[in-house]
């Protein structure tokens, strides 16, 4: 069953699982929703990202107590589906998670 992805301007394919309406011109590196909600941290528990503030780094959390993920903070790494990414902020004081190659 296709996934659908709404009024995405510029749908591009995620480049970790090829389906369509991952990231943007300015953001081709950046995983799809699925992909994203997978993001595992080095010490293989679920995390996801969120700004502590609109102009701040992105600060990352574990999905299951919401507690912070003290090895992913700084640098961001995060893995999906065993391949090294990075949560990192946009220009719109949200989070993405992006392939690092």
């Amino acid at each position: 069953m296709p996934r659908e992805h709404g009024d995405s301007p510029t749908p591009r394919p995620c480049p970790m699982c090829g389906l369509p309406g991952a990231g943007t011109a300015d953001r081709p590196r950046e995983v799809c929703d699925d992909c994203r909600a997978s993001a595992r941290c080095a010490h293989d528990r679920p995390v996801t990202g969120q700004n502590t503030r609109f102009t701040a780094m992105g600060i990352t959390v574990w999905h299951d107590d919401r507690t912070e993920c003290v090895s992913a903070i700084g640098s961001g790494r995060v893995w999906v589906d065993g391949h090294e990414c990075r949560i990192v902020t946009t220009r719109a004081g949200g989070v993405a998670v992006e392939t690092t190659g």
